[in-house]
């Protein structure tokens, strides 16, 4: 059994409410560079590798992991996050007034609506985690991951049975239940177990 642990980025901007920006150019806030030296810190054996997506804020919460090892991460755009909103869609916007446009995005609920033309739907983004999925099973044993929320409860929707690479709106809102009920907070950490072409995922202790 291969085990690979998965840990959400540190704070960044668009958490904390800030003016948007294309999703791959959102950095770390000075508090998400503490959370991420934290990390690193309580990172107590060394991995096999480091991923991280294609957004600048995986690769800086995993700078202070890889300080402490030596190492240099690898990239996978497999990794990034749901990109919900096209920057041309939320270009000027404060978190505050993202916010009533995401309750809107989620309780439509139409797996095939874009906002934006740099913007992701919903199904191209399940499709996107179903097809790293067997990019896991090539990791070495002892990974680390820095990944994104939405993108970890997603594969754990999927592996629980419930998603898929064409949802219909009433999957839709489930697993956006599904998301909030977990509440993934920046650097939580997973352990993922994988076995006979399978993925189970558990909460780090």
């Amino acid at each position: 059994m291969k085990k690979i642990i998965f840990a959400r980025h540190a704070e960044s901007e668009a958490n904390a409410g800030g003016i948007s920006k294309p999703n791959e150019t959102v950095e770390l806030t000075e508090t998400g560079l503490v959370q991420a030296q934290l990390l690193a810190d309580e990172w107590l054996e060394k991995p096999s590798k480091i991923y991280v997506s294609k957004f600048i804020r995986t690769t800086q919460t995993a700078i202070p992991l890889m300080q402490k090892y030596d190492m240099k991460p690898l990239q996978f755009s497999g990794l990034n996050e749901f990109n919900t909103f096209g920057y041309e869609f939320v270009e000027g916007l404060t978190g505050e007034e993202r916010l009533p446009l995401a309750i809107a995005y989620w309780e439509e609920a139409d797996p095939n609506a874009r906002r934006g033309e740099t913007g992701q739907t919903y199904n191209e983004f399940c499709a996107q985690v179903e097809d790293f999925i067997p990019t896991l099973f090539t990791l070495e044993n002892n990974s680390a991951i820095v990944g994104h929320g939405l993108w970890i409860t997603q594969l754990m929707w999927q592996t629980l049975g419930f998603g898929s690479r064409v949802s219909d709106s009433q999957s839709m809102k489930a697993y956006m239940k599904f998301h909030m009920a977990l509440h993934v907070g920046n650097t939580q950490k997973f352990n993922l177990y994988l076995t006979d072409y399978k993925v189970f995922v558990q909460k780090h202790d």
